[in-house]
């Protein structure tokens, strides 16, 4: 198993790091990956409203709101060395 299949247990679900190469930023999967990781970000911080934003360009050094967060993935994609 590569690092990027690893899969971390959240609540009753699994996510799987496997989204995060999908080069189809518009493939389900990658979409899927992104609803899952707000769900998790969502879970253990409960009450912020802002996140380090893990997007490429954002590099995990910004700060940004959570719904944008989803967005910057979509339009930047995540950084493959992102670890949660």
């Amino acid at each position: 198993m590569t690092s990027y299949e690893v899969v971390v247990i959240v609540g009753l679900g699994i996510i799987s790091r496997r989204w995060i190469q999908n080069p189809n930023r518009c493939a389900d999967e990658y979409l899927d990956g992104i609803e899952d990781f707000i769900e998790f970000a969502r879970t253990h911080n409960p009450g912020a409203t802002r996140i380090r934003c893990p997007c490429g360009m954002c590099n995990n050094t910004l700060w940004e709101t959570i719904e944008n967060v989803g967005f910057h993935l979509v339009m930047n994609g995540m950084i493959e060395t992102y670890s949660i």
